[in-house]
């Protein structure tokens, strides 16, 4: 009986909620990379910011986005609860200083930068998406410049990283990928390309894709040429029904 009720135990720690990590920041690399004092790296998982060395960046921007996360967080103890590492090492995590400050938030509040969750960190997407579009309405921080604002199926550019939003004309599934088609010629028209990931991503999220048509959406995501600017979401939270 004793040995069950240690393996219980054991159980219930094991499966309970991941406890809160937490450093206090020394350092400001970029406008979402931030150094801890015990040597980790961290970035603000959810977001894009401008960055200095980015060929399509705006570099009063890239400043203003690094000013802006150092005024929040540098020299502040700082918790998160999950993070996941990415290519370059640092890990990615939502943010909360010592005093409850959610810096993600604050960075997207001050128009600082936008929502560009992961497939594998998407934590606080509704709320992220929300606070975006508060500051791009009143016209906030990065949301002035015609660089990150929000593009129209008829002019969105290949080669970098977008915001679209359009009304989807038709929805068809052809060998088991999903074409949103935003105009008559699928041969040079604006398309969002749902394959395997991004189809079973949007069905665990409960969003049809093929519904879509005739609704207005915002998606985001990188934009490559095939048959005409293409984006090909990975996870539900890249796509924005707005009607």
């Amino acid at each position: 009986m004793a040995r069950t009720v240690l393996a219980l135990a054991m159980v219930l720690v094991m499966t309970g909620p991941a406890a809160a990590d937490g450093c206090r920041i020394a350092g400001i690399a970029d406008g979402d990379t931030l150094a801890c004092d015990d040597g980790r790296r961290l970035r603000l998982a959810g977001l894009r910011v401008p960055k200095p060395a980015a060929w399509e960046t705006d570099a009063s921007f890239a400043a203003t986005a690094r000013a802006g996360l150092s005024a929040l967080a540098l020299g502040r103890a700082v918790v998160w609860s999950v993070a996941v590492p990415d290519r370059h090492g640092r890990l990615r995590a939502q943010l909360r200083r010592d005093d409850g400050v959610w810096l993600q938030g604050e960075m997207l509040r001050q128009g600082l930068a936008m929502v560009e969750t992961q497939r594998d960190s998407r934590d606080e997407a509704a709320a992220l998406l929300r606070l975006e579009a508060e500051a791009r309405t009143a016209g906030l921080g990065l949301w002035t410049s015609r660089r990150y604002q929000v593009q129209s199926p008829e002019s969105v550019r290949t080669g970098g990283w977008r915001i679209v939003e359009g009304r989807v004309l038709q929805a068809v599934k052809r060998n088991g990928v999903v074409y949103l088609n935003f105009g008559a010629d699928w041969h040079k028209d604006f398309t969002v390309r749902l394959t395997g990931d991004g189809l079973r991503a949007c069905a665990a999220a409960g969003l049809d894709p093929l519904a879509l048509e005739n609704h207005r959406i915002r998606v985001r995501g990188w934009v490559e040429w095939r048959n005409g600017p293409d984006i090909e979401p990975d996870h539900a939270e890249q796509i924005e029904p707005l009607d």
